[in-house]
């Protein structure tokens, strides 16, 4: 297994692109457990296709030229403007490649603690 060091010199942030379709959407059915191809295909085109896209951003991370996260944003300059002065974000934190495509992308370590409490089991 890759160390994180290793991971993290293997990350490569691009434009998002259309042709990340089918990647974009195993990733999704990874942590939702459904496959949606026609959704993806709809919010792809539908982001990537506008003609305001300087106030969107579509990025995607590559680990060993593997998609291995995407990121999809109408917040920068639209959150700025209007006061927004963080954003947050949850990932697993065994997640190496998202954390490191956050990281890379100027996110760190919050002063919040996510917490969760399972109540599957409990009467």
């Amino acid at each position: 297994m890759a160390s994180a060091l290793q991971t993290a010199q293997a990350l490569r942030i691009r434009r998002l692109r259309r042709a990340d379709l089918a990647d974009v959407t195993r990733i999704d059915a990874h942590h939702t457990g459904a496959r949606k191809p026609a959704y993806w295909k709809r919010v792809l085109e539908q982001f990537l296709g506008r003609r305001d896209a300087r106030a969107r951003v579509g990025l995607a991370a590559e680990v060993h030229g593997r998609l291995a996260g995407y990121l999809l944003g109408e917040a920068s300059r639209t959150f700025r403007a209007a006061g927004v002065t963080t954003l947050r974000t949850m990932v697993r934190r065994n997640d190496v490649p998202v954390l490191a495509f956050f990281r890379a992308a100027g996110f760190s370590g919050g002063s919040y603690v996510q917490l969760e409490l399972d109540l599957s089991g409990q009467g």
